[in-house]
């Protein structure tokens, strides 16, 4: 089963949530090996990561499960000017149902009005990667997506 959800505007942003049943489940080294190459083979066209500025981490999930995640930060070299965008990949397994799941969020933080003006917004990202103690850039809250997707 698979479900996205879309951030539409000036800074767009989406978050696909991914979960794979089986009879056993996938190791969560290959899980996230699979999950990157999805990250690399679904890019938009223009789309360029920069994987020497990787963060990577492990973190609590809603239903107390541990993930594994990473970050890549890249240019969408397709628009004149190129603007900024972030990348994460979130893995865990639910032992519970048997189930894997993978997490895979975009967002836009960059946004030229003119050739000269740049604005900045990273409120989409903060909504996708937000958690209670700032796992990812340190981004605290209560109300982040992937922290809040429910497997069981």
């Amino acid at each position: 089963m698979s479900v996205t959800y879309e951030f539409p505007g000036d800074f767009p942003a989406s978050l696909s949530v991914m979960t794979l049943k089986s009879l056993v489940l996938l190791d969560e080294d290959d899980l996230q090996n699979k999950t990157r190459t999805a990250i690399f083979s679904s890019l938009k066209q223009g789309i360029e990561l920069n994987t020497t500025t990787l963060q990577t981490g492990e973190r609590y999930v809603l239903q107390a499960h541990i993930s594994m995640f990473f970050e890549y930060r890249g240019k969408d070299t397709s628009l004149v000017p190129e603007e900024d965008v972030y990348v994460i990949g979130e893995v865990w397994n639910c032992q519970s149902s048997g189930t894997s799941v993978i997490c895979i969020g975009l967002a836009y933080i960059t946004h030229h009005t003119s050739n000269t003006t740049m604005v900045s917004n990273t409120s989409a990202w903060e909504k996708i990667v937000m958690d209670e103690i700032g796992s990812v850039d340190s981004i605290t809250g209560l109300d982040g997506l992937i922290t809040h997707v429910k497997c069981h």
